[in-house]
C-alpha cells in the first residue's frame, strides 16, 4: 500500500485530495496530513510517507523549506508540489529540492492522479533496481568467493603457472608482491566448525593484507595470505 501524506493550510484542500486518492487511486492511502510546515515536519517523521503532496504558501514554515527539513530525515519520500501561484521563482525553488511534480491550484482530479501514478511508477521502478543491484551483488559475492578458493588451492597444491597468477590477479584485481601458505590442523579441536570460524576471523583481523581461505578439507584448512595492493 503507497502511504500518502496531504499538508494544506486549507481544510477544504486537504479533504478535497484525500476524496480523490480515496476515489480514483486504489493501492495508495493517505495516511497522514498537516494544516501547516512545522506540523508537517513533526508528522511526516512519525508516519513515514512515501509521497508527500505539499502545499507551497503556508504561513510559517512554507512548502520549499518543510520540503529540505523532512528531506534530511527521509530522503526517499517524494514530493508532489500543490501552489495557487504559477511563477518561476516558485518552481525553480522546487526543482532545486529535487521534486519534480508541481501542481496549480485548484487541481483538477485527473492532474492529481496522473502525478500520483507518475511518482508511483517512479517508486516501483527504483524499488526493483535496488532489488536487482542487491541481487548481482550477492551472486558476485558468491562467485569470488568460489574464485579466491579455487586460486587458493591451486596455489597449495603448487597447480599455479606465471600465466595462471597473472590471469588469476587480474580477475580478482589484486597485485601480488609475495605471500605464503599454510595448512591449520583441527583434529585436536573439541568445535571444529567454532575453531575454523574463530581461526578466520582471527586472520582477517590481524592480517594486513588479502586471505584466501580454500574450502575446508575434513580437520584441515588451508589459507594463503598474500602480501598484495588492490586496485
Amino acid at each position: 500500500m503507497l502511504r500518502l501524506m496531504a499538508v494544506d493550510d486549507e481544510w477544504i484542500e486537504r479533504e478535497g485530495l484525500k476524496k480523490i486518492i480515496a476515489n480514483e487511486c486504489p493501492g495508495a492511502d493517505v495516511v497522514a496530513e498537516a494544516a501547516n510546515g512545522r506540523q508537517a515536519i513533526e508528522t511526516a517523521l512519525e508516519a513515514e510517507p512515501d509521497i508527500i503532496l505539499m502545499d507551497i504558501k503556508m504561513p510559517g514554515i512554507d512548502g520549499v523549506e518543510a520540503v529540505t527539513e523532512i528531506k534530511k530525515n527521509l530522503p526517499n519520500t517524494r514530493f508532489i508540489m500543490v501552489s495557487a501561484f504559477d511563477t518561476f521563482e516558485y518552481a525553480k525553488n522546487v526543482m532545486q529540492q529535487g521534486v519534480k511534480e508541481y501542481l496549480l491550484k485548484p487541481s483538477r482530479k485527473q492532474e492529481v492522479v496522473a502525478a500520483v501514478r507518475r511518482v508511483e511508477r517512479e517508486i516501483v521502478e527504483e524499488s526493483r533496481q535496488v532489488a536487482e543491484k542487491q541481487y548481482l551483488e550477492r551472486q558476485f559475492n558468491k562467485a569470488l568467493k568460489f574464485m579466491q578458493s579455487e586460486w587458493a588451492l591451486s596455489m597449495l597444491v603448487d597447480h599455479m603457472q606465471d600465466l595462471d597468477l597473472t590471469e588469476w590477479s587480474e580477475l580478482l584485481d589484486i597485485n601480488i608482491t609475495c605471500g605464503y601458505a599454510m595448512v591449520i590442523d583441527f583434529r585436536q579441536a573439541n568445535d571444529r566448525d567454532k575453531s575454523f570460524a574463530w581461526v578466520k576471523e582471527y586472520i582477517r583481523n590481524h592480517s594486513k593484507d588479502v586471505q584466501l581461505f580454500s574450502p575446508n578439507h575434513e580437520e584441515k584448512l588451508p589459507v594463503n595470505v598474500s602480501v598484495t595492493t588492490i586496485n
